[in-house]
């Protein structure tokens, strides 16, 4: 059990060390990049989706127990999709 923890808060360290740094960096240039896009445009779109959803962007970095991406619940919930994917499946 202390071993978690140590584990979990060194890698809140390294990441408000590290990664929010450059994250706030990269924060910076989408706000004053998107200043010069066009309103309407894909990129634009993009850019002001990230921008209003920074806060879930950037959460993996408040704790050290959250993942930086979702593969492990993808991984376990991809045999139900396959199963199921199989089940629908006839011979026809």
């Amino acid at each position: 059990m202390k071993n978690t923890w140590r584990w979990r808060h060194h890698r809140w360290q390294l990441r408000q060390e590290k990664t929010l740094p450059i994250l706030e960096q990269f924060r910076d240039w989408l706000t004053e990049t998107s200043r010069s896009l066009l309103p309407k445009s894909p990129v634009s779109a993009a850019v002001h989706y990230l921008l209003s959803r920074w806060s879930g962007f950037t959460r993996y970095c408040t704790q050290g127990i959250l993942s930086i991406d979702n593969n492990l619940a993808e991984r376990t919930l991809r045999p139900c999709a396959i199963g199921r994917k199989n089940c629908c499946q006839t011979n026809g």
